[in-house]
């Protein structure tokens, strides 16, 4: 089916497994999806909040077909195969069903079970009508500074996420827990495209780390949105997240002398 370098399918699977949740009843959350896309192929994960996918460099056989693997039985065979190696995914076939593949590595040879992919959820569906480029170094710099102060409770869903509030300015990251604040400005100077009609979102806070640990830095990033879905591309990777239902409340007037307080400031608790 598909031969790769340890290192590169290593690096995808890393990218990837955070959005699994092996916690979960439902089988196929706890694996991760290998699938044809563009003109290579990719691992896709998701665990129906955040979707992650991220491809990477293989020679693609004739026979490949699209599965689904568990991510933890998967993630220990790659680690313990020898750095600079070659991995090689056979398909293992009844009758015409792709029923299984075999890792291959050297003189190791390990099958392992699979999903179909057909029956994998996808986020990645419908038109996000609005869309903005901007630099991945400076989005994950302003979300960094202010994700730590969101809310973990659930009584009040709407604060677990950072508000992002447009406007002529920039791009405002807001955080709150309702006892500190933290705020940080990205000039619309820093922003490729007209960025006022942008809906005002909530980032959940579970995806905000996630952004932070696997957008690469330096690279052009790429935001469509809608008011329920948000979709990040840079580099290769592709983070896609729901959004936190809920009106936001009015950050200028939960600090004392908020109107005088640069942008970017911390509000004390």
């Amino acid at each position: 089916m598909f031969k790769t370098k340890k290192a590169a399918f290593q690096a995808a699977l890393s990218s990837v497994k955070d959005a699994v949740n092996s916690k979960n009843t439902i089988p196929h959350l706890a694996n991760i999806a290998v699938e044809r896309h563009a003109e290579g192929i990719r691992l896709r994960a998701t665990n129906l909040d955040i979707e992650i996918a991220a491809p990477f460099q293989a020679e693609i056989g004739a026979d490949f077909s699209g599965f689904t693997f568990p991510a933890k039985t998967v993630t220990s065979i790659v680690g313990a195969v020898d750095d600079g190696k070659d991995i090689s995914f056979e398909a293992v076939m009844l009758g015409n069903k792709l029923e299984a593949v075999t890792i291959r590595s050297g003189r190791s040879r390990i099958k392992v079970p699979i999903l179909p992919l057909a029956d994998f959820p996808i986020l990645d569906q419908g038109e996000l009508p609005f869309a903005v480029s901007l630099g991945s170094s400076s989005f994950i710099r302003c979300l960094s500074a202010v994700d730590y102060a969101c809310s973990t409770e659930e009584t009040r869903h709407y604060l677990n996420g950072v508000f992002l509030d447009a406007s002529e300015a920039g791009l405002m990251f807001v955080a709150t827990d309702g006892h500190r604040m933290a705020r940080r400005l990205l000039p619309s100077s820093d922003v490729d495209d007209p960025i006022e009609s942008m809906p005002k979102v909530i980032l959940p806070r579970e995806t905000a780390p996630l952004l932070v640990k696997h957008l690469p830095k330096d690279e052009t990033l790429s935001i469509s949105l809608s008011e329920f879905r948000i979709r990040f591309a840079a580099g290769n990777i592709v983070i896609i997240s729901k959004l936190v239902e809920g009106t936001y409340p009015d950050y200028r007037r939960l600090s004392p002398g908020s109107q005088r307080s640069a942008p970017g400031s911390v509000a004390p608790n």
